[in-house]
């Protein structure tokens, strides 16, 4: 026969949940015993805050470990690369050289597609960012490498 606890009002079922709660507490956090179990989440709460404000990008860690894989010279390489891929066939008509049709004809296709493999090899080898802290190492990737920089 199982015991099932009867209760005369929620005040008293309210108190054993919460009785159950904690103890359920002790077993997941392993709490200290001196302290409040009140105590500790405030004190999980505010360490939650702190991380939260905190932003741990470090902008000049990102460019340095990218310019590091990518110095100037090869950035400029992968840049005069990817204009190839956006100049028209017809090209030698009226320019003589492709890099000068790509300065009239440009959007900043190949430089936004280079800046795009930076920032990607960096997300892939170390960790993700934020689109605020794309945009913000976007435009250090800019000051950095001035074949890039197309404004």
């Amino acid at each position: 026969m199982k015991y099932i606890k009867e209760y005369d009002n929620y005040g008293d079922l309210e108190k054993d949940i919460d009785i159950y709660k904690d103890q359920d507490k002790w077993k997941k956090k392993e709490l200290s015993p001196d302290k409040k179990i009140e105590d500790q989440d405030e004190e999980e709460n505010e360490k939650d805050e702190m991380n939260e404000s905190v932003d741990p990008f470090d902008i000049e860690f990102v460019i340095t470990k990218i310019m590091e894989k990518f110095p100037e010279e090869e950035a400029t390489s992968m840049f005069d690369n990817e204009i190839l891929e956006w100049v028209d066939s017809d090209w030698a008509d009226d320019y003589e050289s492709e890099y000068d049709w790509y300065i009239d004809h440009n959007n900043g296709e190949a430089q936004d597609v280079v800046i795009d493999q930076l920032v990607d090899w960096y997300t892939t080898e170390y960790d993700e960012i934020s689109s605020d802290n794309k945009s913000e190492l976007i435009d250090r990737i800019k000051e950095e490498y001035s074949d890039l920089n197309y404004f």
